[in-house]
């Protein structure tokens, strides 16, 4: 049976991907994110066990297929969601940061995380116009009940909750969105991105 993070893929996207582990490599003239803190997307998905080894369990939750661990970066006011694909070696299939909490329950790392940013240096707290500067306009944009959708799945709240009112999306490209970044705005102000790599 397929996840609940696969289903939501397909009905966001709709169409299907071919899932995988090795991911498409970035290519120079392509400008997209992949990588958060010190976590890529980009050519293989980052195992758990590196995660873990680094920053501890964090909040540790399983559900059936995935299982998540979350963690407060105190010093950054800032909180981090790790979904995990339980495969064999089980990888993140997901990195969600934001400056709400995004998990029931979170801990703070044995092992502060650095500047948490995209490779590029797009951070929560900065302003949508640099998200452009840097990767040019968005393939994707919910608002509305699309951007419900989203929130509830990925925050189990609603856009009223979140103050949340627009989010883009970065991917390689249309066909083959494998890997796929979601900036989530409020006031012109990115207040969460998720990274993932989708069915």
């Amino acid at each position: 049976m397929k996840s609940l993070a696969f289903s939501l893929a397909c009905i966001l996207f709709g169409s299907s991907f071919a899932y995988g582990e090795i991911l498409p490599a970035k290519e120079k003239w392509n400008k997209w994110p992949t990588c958060i803190a010190q976590f890529c997307f980009d050519q293989q998905a980052p195992r758990e066990s590196v995660l873990t080894q680094i920053y501890g369990s964090g909040a540790l939750n399983n559900e059936n297929e995935e299982s998540f661990h979350c963690y407060e970066a105190l010093s950054q006011k800032l909180f981090l969601k790790f979904t995990i694909h339980n495969d064999t070696p089980a990888f993140i299939a997901s990195i969600l940061v934001s400056d709400k909490p995004v998990c029931a329950k979170a801990r703070q790392p044995i092992k502060p995380f650095e500047q948490i940013k995209t490779l590029e240096g797009l951070m929560v707290g900065d302003k949508y116009e640099k998200a452009v500067q840097l990767y040019g306009s968005p393939q994707y944009i919910r608002i509305g009940k699309e951007l419900d959708e989203l929130i509830r799945y990925e925050f189990f709240a609603s856009s009223k909750e979140m103050g949340f009112d627009k989010a883009v999306a970065y991917v390689p490209n249309k066909t083959d969105d494998l890997l796929v970044t979601w900036l989530f705005l409020h006031n012109n102000k990115i207040v969460a991105i998720l990274m993932s790599i989708s069915e």
